[in-house]
Formats: structure tokens, sequence, C-alpha cells
């Protein structure tokens, strides 16, 4: 988490120095009497395997004592000093104005230089460095400079005040003769580049002094953020020498910075992988935060405003914020681990999204409090988790609590010194950007850490499946092995019963077929019989005459039967081999109809064209006619009206009757096998006939069809294809004509 982002914070007044001595040492004894207890509670509670014998773990103690150390530190008041030395400068390349300066606190902020310098009893010397932290107050640092031999000429004045808003220098500087005179010059975060004495990224001034002339320096510091600065005096080519080492250090940090974000970016998307997408958005956020601090923001976007610029920060400032809390989420809280802990990363990383519009247009400062609060907390707590995830051994621990602690030192310690806590030091300057990269690349290392002990589980995992795999595939080819031996079997068993049935069948149909023939035998000898006893006999009774009659109907009934029982058994047997030829189907028709009228005594019309092509079996085309002129003959006792017509591709049978006609729902069941209706119970059948005339059909590559209504009569419709095209028919939804 980088606590640098505290930029364009509202203000506060700072408190008086006695009365924030007194609040300091209240806390300090606080600190004392809990701190330890604390530590020791965190021991104890997570004690266990990896602890000392005290049942403290290493880590933990060390990284209590360290953080109490600098809760010490912090909490203790600073140190004001006596009276400050003036600063001697004579050969010097570069020299700190530390230890030499005294501050003034000027509450209203109305007192200009005169006034200030009547109330030089009014200051208070500094023992080191300023540094006010947020206060709305002005602050005045004044230092007596005595120039000696090799001290005269031109010095340049570098304040390290990165978040302070305006800087007023009164100090000499060369006139037109080249002798020293009083400047006022002014910088500041808010004060344009073309403004400024020099365009750095520190805020520089040129000043100038005479060789044993004493000179008072005033520098007058306002704003609405942190007030801390570090005044450094430089010969021009030390301070060039500083301002490269300075640009080097940053440029080297920058592009491993961004190097490494846009590497983890690519990794972690090419790999899904969410840590690593959250660290490589955090990396950058981050560097672009340094780069900030480091004053070269304002250099690279200087055809901006400078409060354009500062809302930049801002907004650079609360998507660092945020990035580190989701990283440290992802980290230390994944799926089913540190729950509420993970809730409270989550909910602060999302404060800190949601302030990002708030910076952008300019009002950072409202939420600018809560989020450096969490930036304080933060430090305290990510090294306490690091410290238990490094107790229970993870691959990645070390790597985690290297990266945390040492960063959260210095995010700690630099926090305080943003909220005027103690004072900027060197170590400040250089250490934070040093243990930022440590940070980076320990972080780096973690993660990489735990995506190759992820890629090893993977390995091991897909070498106990692949174990497994190969277990159940011998398992499998065994059962099917054994399954194929048990279907084997069963199709043979069935192939065997098959092979019987066939036989079954066809001795069946044999026998079947002889007794049939064997019946024709006497049939045909009484049919013979009754019709030479009918034309001998004429003077045969009237009784003796319809009881003739009778045993003829009888025996065409039988033969009938006979007849059909023949056909159906040849249909089953001749489907792929029937004996086609060209048959004129009306005149098939008209000879068929004309016999039965005979035989039957009944009326049956036949109309339609004279001729009639088709390709089919003579012996099956005629037992669909026999059949339906028979059933029409059978079920209604008016005339019987049949019909051959031809159409474009078909040539079309219509056998009407008048009788009862046929229920809706027994239009479809009557041509099943042995289907008889309930209503013809009483009427000679076996069933068979319209199931033998829809077989016949569909052999011949046509179709049949009834249209019937209760009361009406029924139409018995075949189509079947012509000679010159037989194709298979469809029909419409409507009858022929005729029907």
């Amino acid at each position: 988490m980088n606590a640098t982002s505290h930029n364009c914070v509202n203000a506060r007044q700072v408190m008086p120095a006695h009365a924030r001595e007194a609040r300091m040492a209240q806390f300090r004894g606080i600190a004392l009497s809990r701190v330890p207890s604390a530590f020791r509670q965190i021991g104890d509670r997570h004690g266990g395997a990896g602890c000392t014998q005290s049942g403290h773990h290493p880590a933990l103690a060390g990284l209590g004592a360290l953080l109490l150390a600098l809760i010490l530190l912090v909490l203790t008041p600073p140190a004001w000093a006596e009276a400050p030395e003036p600063l001697v400068i004579g050969t010097q390349d570069g020299i700190s104005l530390s230890g030499h300066m005294a501050a003034l606190e000027d509450r209203a902020g109305t007192l200009n230089l005169d006034d200030v310098r009547a109330m030089e009893a009014a200051f208070r010397p500094l023992k080191g460095d300023f540094s006010a932290g947020y206060t709305s107050a002005v602050w005045w640092l004044r230092v007596r400079v005595v120039p000696t031999d090799g001290a005269a000429g031109t010095w340049y004045l570098a304040l390290n005040a990165p978040y302070t808003d305006h800087i007023e220098i009164f100090a000499p500087d060369a006139g037109p003769d080249g002798s020293p005179e009083p400047a006022h010059k002014r910088t500041g975060a808010f004060r344009p580049l073309a403004e400024r004495d020099l365009i750095t990224n520190t805020y520089t001034v040129r000043v100038a002094f005479a060789e044993g002339m004493p000179e008072d320096i005033y520098i007058r510091l306002s704003g609405t953020r942190s007030l801390n600065a570090k005044p450094m005096l430089w010969r021009l080519p030390a301070f060039l020498k500083h301002q490269t080492l300075h640009v080097l250090l940053i440029s080297i940090a920058m592009g491993a910075a961004l190097v490494t974000s846009i590497g983890s970016l690519i990794f972690g998307i090419w790999l899904r992988n969410r840590q690593f997408i959250w660290y490589g958005v955090y990396v950058g956020a981050t560097a672009l935060v340094f780069f900030s601090n480091a004053g070269f923001l304002p250099l690279v976007l200087d055809m901006l405003a400078p409060r354009t610029v500062l809302r930049i920060q801002g907004v650079v400032s609360c998507l660092s914020i945020m990035t580190g809390a989701f990283m440290i989420r992802s980290i230390f809280c994944p799926p089913g681990r540190l729950k509420r802990l993970g809730q409270v990363f989550f909910a602060y990383g999302v404060l800190a999204g949601l302030s990002v519009p708030v910076a952008a247009a300019g009002y950072y400062g409202l939420v600018a409090p809560v989020l450096m609060a969490g930036v304080l907390i933060v430090p305290l707590l990510v090294p306490v988790v690091a410290a238990l995830q490094l107790r229970g051994g993870g691959p990645a621990a070390i790597w985690y609590f290297v990266g945390f602690s040492s960063y959260s030192i210095a995010t700690f310690w630099f926090a305080v010194v943003v909220f005027g806590l103690a004072p900027p030091t060197n170590l400040m300057e250089w250490g934070h950007q040093s243990i930022g990269l440590l940070h980076m690349f320990a972080i780096f290392g973690g993660l990489a850490a735990a995506l190759q002990a992820g890629a090893r589980e993977r390995r091991a995992l897909q070498g106990r499946l692949l174990q497994a795999y190969q277990r159940n595939a011998a398992e499998l080819e065994q059962a099917v092995a054994h399954r194929t031996a048990a279907l084997e079997a069963e199709i043979a068993a069935r192939q065997e019963a098959e092979a019987a049935l066939h036989v079954a069948m066809r001795e069946q149909r044999n026998f079947l077929v002889m007794v049939s023939h064997e019946f024709r035998t006497p049939l045909s000898t009484i049919r013979a019989a009754i019709a030479l006893i009918e034309r001998g006999s004429q003077d045969m009774g009237e009784r003796l005459r319809n009881e003739a009659g009778k045993i003829v109907r009888a025996v065409a009934r039988l033969g009938s039967l006979i007849d059909t029982f023949l056909t159906d058994e040849l249909i089953q047997s001749a489907t792929m081999k029937m004996d086609t030829t060209p048959v004129d189907f009306a005149a098939l028709t008209a000879s068929l109809s004309r016999e039965m009228a005979a035989e039957t005594g009944r009326t049956i019309s036949v109309s339609g064209a004279p001729s009639a092509l088709v390709e089919g079996d003579p012996v099956l085309l005629r037992s669909v006619v026999e059949n339906l002129v028979g059933n029409a003959i059978k079920h209604s006792s008016g005339p019987v009206a049949v019909t051959v017509n031809e159409s474009a591709d078909a040539i079309v049978l219509q056998v009407a009757d008048r009788g009862p006609g046929i229920a809706p729902d027994e239009q479809d069941l009557i041509f099943e096998r042995y289907y008889r209706s309930p209503g013809a119970s009483s009427r000679p059948g076996a069933g068979i006939g319209l199931h033998v005339a829809r077989r016949v059909s569909e052999m011949h590559r046509g179709v049949i069809r009834v249209f019937s209504t209760p009361g009406n009569g029924s139409t018995f419709e075949v189509r079947l294809p012509r000679l010159k095209d037989a194709t298979a028919l469809a029909f419409s939804s409507s009858p022929a004509s005729g029907a």
C-alpha cells in the first residue's frame, strides 16, 4: 500500500507545541502499556509448529518489536533546539539547513516580512528539518547564513517540499552589478513553471552571498496539504550532479516499475491470474505516485495548469490505494480464507475507487483524511498477516513477509512525516524509493513462487489423474471385454432363436398353404356338384333351390376366405419378389366388378377411363379390387359405384357404397390386421381384407385411404403410380371427384 497518496488533503490547525508534547506523552504511555501485550496475545493465539519454546513465533516477535519501536519514535514529541546555530558556508559544494532553522507559526496568515523580522523572539528553533503536517496556518522559516572565505557568489537554495502549495523566499540575490541585494521569489506547487526562478523537479531559487556579510533567509510556507521542507544550499556543479543522480535513479525505478507492471498485466491476462493483474496495475499506479512525489509530473505536464496537475496527482493517489487494497486482498484473502479481513480490504479499495471521480473534480481533500487513516492502519496490519502466512509455511510466505514488512515500515514512517509527527530525512527521500523497489520485486517473487508451487501441484495432480485414468481404462477395457463376450453369446443365442422362429414360421406358412389348397379341392367338388344338381333338377322345389343357394353362397364365402388368407401369406413372402408386369388396371377392375355382380346379384356400376396402365403384380392387384368391392357389397344393401380415373401422375380407383359409414376414430384402425368394427361383428369376415389392400397398395408405391361420414356411406380410394411415372404418391387434403 502506498502511503505517499496524501496530496490535496484538507488543512487542519496545527496544535501548539506544548499541547502536542503533552498529547504525545499520553499516547506514548498508552502504547507502552498495551502494544507488547497485544503482540503477546497474537503469539499465544497462533502458537504451535514453528514457534519458539516460549510459544512466540520469531517473525512475529521481531516484527512486533520493530513496530513498537516505530510507534514510540513517532509518539515521542519533537525536540526543539535551544538556539539555532548560524549556517556557516565556505567552500562546500552542498550543505543542509537542517539544525540551523527556526520556525514561526502565523495562524491568521497576515504577517509580512517586516512583521516577522520584528518577532524574532517568537521563532522556535528546529533541531532538524521542518515538518508541520496538515495545517491551515502559514509557517515562516528563518536561517542565518554566515559566508566565509570562498562562499561569495551564487548559490542554489533547493527545497524538497513536494506537498507545499505556496512558497515565498526572501533572500539576497545578485543585482545588476553582481553584488547581493534583497530579493523576493515565489515558487510552490501552485506556481506555474514559467514563473519559477528555476525549472527543476524541486523548488529551487538562486541566492547570492558576499564574504563576511551574514544574511537572514526567510521562507514562507502555506497551503492546504502537508507542510514539510528539507532545504539545501548547493553550488552549481554539485547541484547538477545531485540532480543528474536523482533523475537517473528515478528513471531506473520508473523503467523497472513500468516493465514489471506491463509484464505482470500481460502475464496475468494470459494466465487469467487476478493476483498478477492487480499487482501489475498496482505497480503502475505506485510508479506514477513516486514520479509525482519526486516532482517530475509537473515538468511532464507543464502545458496544464497547476491545479489540473494536482487533480491528476489526487486521481493517481486514489488509484494506487485502490489497487493496493485489492492486490493485498487477492494475495492474503483468497476465497474461503480470512473472509472478514478480505471484506475490510475490499471496502477500503471500493472507497478509494469511489474517490477517483471526487479527486478528478478537485475535491480530493474531502476523502483524503479517511484514506490516509487507512494508510496508517494497513502498514500495521499487513505485516502481521504476512507473518502468520510465513508461519504456515506457504511457498511464497517469505517473499510476502519481506516485501510487505519492509514497505509497511517505510510507508508508516512516511505517513508520520506527512502528518508532521517526525521531520523529513535523507533516509526518507532515498530509502522510501529503495524499499519501494525491494517491495515490488519481493511481491513479484512471491507471486512467481506461488505460481510455480501451483504448477507443481497441478503436475502432481495431473500425474495422479493420469494414473487413475490408466487404472480406469484398464478396468473399462476388461469390463468391455466381458460385456462383449456376453453380447456375443446373447447374439448367438438370439440368432439361433430367430433361425428356429424362421423355420417355424416357414413350416406354419407351408402348412397353411397346404391346408388352403386341400380345402379348395373339396370346395370345388361341392360347387360343381351343386351346379349339376341345379341344372339337372328343373322340377326342384323352391325350398330345395333355396337350400342349394345357401350351399353355393357358403362355398363362395369359404373360398373367398381361403383366397384372402392365401393372399395375405403371399404378400408376406413376396414383398421383395413381386411378379410385376404392365397391367390395365381399368380393365381388371371392370372384369372383376362384373363377375362379382353376377355372383351376388348386386348392382355394381363401373365408370371412368376405359384403360389405365400400371406396373404391378396382377394377382395382388386383383386382391385389392376384390377386397374393396367385396367389402362394399358386404357392408351395404344398395348399389356400389366403382370408378377408375387418370390424373397427371396416378391411376385413381374409387369404390363407393351407401352403407352406414365409418366412425372417424375407426378410419385408421380398419386397415389394421384382424381388426373388425364392433358394428360389423354380425357380418362375415376375418378383418384381413382391408389390411391386404393397404399392404398391396404400399408394395406398388401407392396409397389407400377412406372418406366416410356416419350414415352417408363410405368411399375407398387407391392411388397407384402410372406406368410412365412409377414414383411414390402423396394425397391432397380433399378426395377426388366422384367420392
